[in-house]
């Protein structure tokens, strides 16, 4: 064992050398692991399914209940020593004399880091999640909610506010049990249409507080997916308990105008003036005035002339088209609502 002396601290080499790899925190990190409540951390790990599409970013992930940190690998060009005490030591110059000793059981060359990522949910339920619509709902062995929560390299919390901003939903169209879903935006705006016709013509104020089960029984028998309807509301709502809904009507005004955009004017443009009316009657009477296209900035293209279409993103490489599910007749393809609703 060699030894040597420096500033009266005995520092030897242990021959049997141990393994370590550091892990620097960020402050926001750091802060919540040595308060008096620490949180639950989870390490999770980037899915098969979700890095076909040529990303080379990380694939391991340290999350806590609402913030996911990136876990990277980080060389330095300085070597790090792990020390630990090991024991007073006698000096070899001083007889009699005891020194403290301190003994480098490791060395570190490289070391992980934590850095916030990206907010990525929504890209990854939009990838994974097959979409629902009134055409060619596809059958198939797809995940549940729970089932995605665990692949999914982010936060439950990100999750969450993801899987309600795309209005995703489980149902059960094949009694197969329940699996997860996005609704199309041309299946959105219809249920959207259909509950503003249940709301007149019950007489129901959809700018105060309300029952779901007021129209839930309306929309089940015209073949509307009340899972759907939940997803909806709790999207545009400041409150959802107990199937009471308070609508917000910021969230509210903005969404609908969203949805309207990329339903019916993806590809197709149309006279500004003329959207914003289109718009307007969809909504009820005392937030019309709110309708702005201010509240859609990033999500149209301005074709001059006061003409606008729906800005639609390019999807990913390795996401096509669904394939259309096998149709018996024409009414059992056009109302795949009836077979939802014999199953709920």
């Amino acid at each position: 064992m060699s030894t040597q002396e420096e500033s009266g601290i005995a520092l030897s080499i242990d021959p049997e050398q141990q393994s370590f790899r550091l892990l620097e925190l960020p402050p926001q990190l750091l802060e919540l692991v040595t308060s008096s409540t620490p949180p639950i951390l989870y390490l999770k790990s980037e899915p098969t399914r979700s890095s076909t599409n040529g990303d080379t970013g990380p694939n391991a992930y340290v999350c806590t209940n609402d913030h996911t940190f990136e876990v990277r690998q980080v060389q330095s060009s300085n070597l790090l020593y792990v020390v630990q005490p090991s024991g007073d030591v006698a000096s070899a110059e001083n007889e009699g004399s005891i020194l403290p000793g301190i003994s480098v059981i490791g060395q570190c060359k490289a070391f992980l880091e934590l850095v916030p990522a990206p907010t990525a949910a929504t890209k990854f339920l939009e990838q994974v999640l097959p979409v629902f619509d009134d055409s060619h709902p596809v059958p198939g062995d797809h995940s549940t909610k729970r089932d995605l929560l665990a692949d999914a390299p982010f936060s439950a919390g990100e999750f969450e506010a993801a899987w309600m901003d795309i209005c995703a939903f489980e149902s059960n169209p094949w009694s197969l049990g329940r699996r997860a879903w996005r609704p199309s935006a041309p299946l959105v705006l219809d249920h959207w249409k259909y509950f503003m016709s249940a709301v007149t013509v019950d007489e129901i104020d959809p700018t105060s507080l309300f029952s779901v089960n007021d129209v839930a029984n309306s929309m089940q028998e015209e073949g509307h997916s009340l899972d759907l309807l939940r997803a909806m509301l709790q999207r545009v709502s400041s409150t959802l308990e107990n199937a009471m809904v308070l609508l917000d009507p910021e969230k509210c005004v903005s969404w609908v105008g969203a949805v309207l955009l990329e339903a019916r004017f993806d590809g197709i443009s149309i006279a500004s003036s003329a959207f914003m009316t289109m718009w307007q009657d969809l909504l009820p009477e005392m937030w019309r005035a709110q309708v702005s296209l201010d509240l859609l900035a990033g999500l149209y293209i301005d074709l001059g002339d006061s003409q606008i279409q729906f800005k639609a993103e390019k999807p990913p490489p390795n996401q096509q088209a669904a394939p259309p599910a096998p149709v018996t007749n024409a009414k059992s393809a056009s109302k795949w609502h009836a077979r939802l609703k014999s199953n709920q």
